[in-house]
């Protein structure tokens, strides 16, 4: 669902389950960018992906300048991404830090990185607990993560 349209981009609302580009096994016209593109009938520029079965705004550049403009943004981490995710069990605090250097797996996966490793790239989270429910146990927690 496109939830903002204005000359240097177009916003939607991605869907659980919906690819934002071609994956393995996943027919390229079924991705969000194809339909986006069948539907406006305008080439458009991924700005960035949210993971398959996450679910979440998604921005496309109309416009070649655009997609460099707000590609160097989000590389110069000028652009603030807030998530929602619920955890099984209780968080260790109200908030906190996650500092776990990442590194690149099979299948397009990551995995956390050994001490030292090469070619680990750094991943930092910063977490808010919203609610948590203790019943049905396990504790459940709803989290904001920047």
């Amino acid at each position: 669902m496109v939830i903002h349209v204005d000359r240097e981009v177009i916003a939607v609302a991605k869907l659980p389950g919906e690819t934002v580009i071609p994956a393995p096994g996943i027919d390229s016209g079924d991705v969000l960018r194809a339909r986006l593109e069948r539907e406006s009938g305008e080439r458009l520029w991924v700005v960035h992906r949210l993971d398959r079965h996450t679910s979440g705004v998604v921005v496309f550049a109309r416009s070649a300048a655009a997609h460099r403009a707000l590609g160097m943004a989000f590389e110069l981490r000028q652009v603030e991404k807030r998530y929602v995710a619920f955890t099984a069990g209780a968080m260790p605090a109200a908030s906190g830090r996650i500092d776990i250097a990442l590194h690149a797996a099979r299948r397009g996966r990551t995995r956390p990185a050994r001490q030292g490793e090469e070619g680990a790239r750094e991943a930092v989270t910063d977490y808010r607990v919203l609610q948590t429910w203790p019943r049905p146990a396990p504790h459940v927690s709803m989290l904001e993560l920047k």
